[in-house]
């Protein structure tokens, strides 16, 4: 019984140029000095080897239509499309490092984190802001767990970072590992949604080789949680061994890791820091300011240290009308930088559908003028 989704997707999935399914898949890893001989030894083979930029426009607005009309991922997308996504992006962070390193871009900066599976505060966000064709942006982590459409956001930011490779941005967040989403809610979500767990097991292969930080313009220091006494220098993030399996890591890397995806300021979880351990490490890796999320806030942020640490967290807490979410737009000022906080308040589930068709239209329109 095939809807116009189903023709959609099978439109999509058809669309390969003439070229061989399997011959083309480019699984071979250049990166970190040969640590790594191949991505089938982590992530499942999948159909093809690259997708189209007009395949991966199609899936975007395909995914917001199955959110819109609030149908079931699994009815409208087969398996073998999502662990296909999950193999572009696999290559796309395998040929990242693990700290991201990167000029300012002139036309600013986005920043978001913990959506949670809340699509709705993503689509917020980009109309306030703009799309990806005129903004970069970069995600903090804490994409999954909580939110009724987990799988959707992720799967749809990852689209974005397809779509536009060089001006978004995804790092890992502590609900990206198999310690937490196991036993939180992500688990649960990909065996109802697909009727077993092993779409579970290739997004946690995936996960285990995302980035965990950038630097941007030597002064933004962006990443989940906070910062670690053990980080002495650039190298001590760029050197992190992936795939991240605790058990095959470096003790160092272990507490860095940790340390970047848990760490507060204020909170008893991984390494607290205060302002003056703030500055030593920002010194030492020749940074001004520290941009992350990890804690929800009343107005959705913080500036936990003036001018030098601030908070985002883009979902409100727990759909909790007295919370906000917030992003922050980074901008050049003078000699400077400006971080803007947007705010938006919890809206209501009925707003999903317009936010929906709001966001496919801004997306047409930047698809139709690249």
């Amino acid at each position: 019984m095939p809807s116009r989704m189903r023709k959609l997707i099978s439109k999509v999935t058809q669309i390969v140029d003439g070229r061989s399914d399997q011959s083309h898949c480019r699984d071979k890893s250049d990166i970190s000095e040969g640590r790594f001989t191949s991505l089938e030894k982590h992530v499942p083979k999948c159909r093809q080897g690259y997708l189209t930029k007009k395949q991966i426009e199609s899936y975007m607005i395909a995914f917001l239509q199955i959110v819109r009309r609030g149908d079931k991922i699994c009815e409208e997308v087969d398996t073998q499309s999502i662990v296909e996504i999950l193999h572009r992006g696999a290559e796309l962070f395998w040929n990242e490092p693990m700290l991201i390193e990167a000029p300012f871009p002139e036309n600013g900066l986005v920043v978001v984190s913990d959506l949670h599976g809340y699509i709705i505060d993503l689509l917020v966000t980009m109309l306030d802001c703009g799309s990806p064709a005129q903004k970069h942006y970069i995600f903090l982590g804490d994409y999954v767990d909580r939110g009724s459409h987990q799988i959707e956001t992720f799967l749809f930011v990852l689209l974005m970072k397809l779509r536009w490779p060089n001006r978004v941005y995804m790092l890992r967040g502590n609900h990206e590992t198999y310690e937490l989403n196991a036993t939180q809610q992500f688990f649960a979500a990909c065996k109802r949604a697909f009727g077993n767990e092993n779409i579970y097991h290739v997004f946690g292969r995936l996960f285990d080789i995302m980035p965990v930080a950038a630097i941007f313009g030597d002064y933004f220091l962006c990443l989940h949680g906070g910062v670690s006494q053990w980080m002495t220098s650039r190298d001590n993030i760029r050197n992190i061994q992936r795939p991240t399996y605790i058990s095959q890591m470096k003790m160092l890397d272990c507490c860095l890791l940790a340390d970047i995806l848990w760490a507060d300021p204020d909170r008893c979880t991984s390494y607290n820091f205060n302002a003056e351990g703030l500055e030593c490490v920002l010194k030492a890796l020749n940074a001004k300011v520290l941009l992350r999320g990890h804690q929800p806030f009343l107005n959705g942020y913080r500036e936990n240290i003036p001018h030098k640490c601030f908070t985002v967290h883009s979902a409100p807490c727990l759909r909790d009308p007295l919370f906000s979410g917030a992003a922050f737009l980074c901008s050049k000022d003078g000699d400077g930088y400006a971080v803007v906080t947007h705010i938006h308040r919890v809206l209501p589930d009925r707003a999903l559908v317009e936010k929906c068709m709001q966001a496919e239209k801004m997306l047409s329109d930047a698809f139709a003028s690249e």
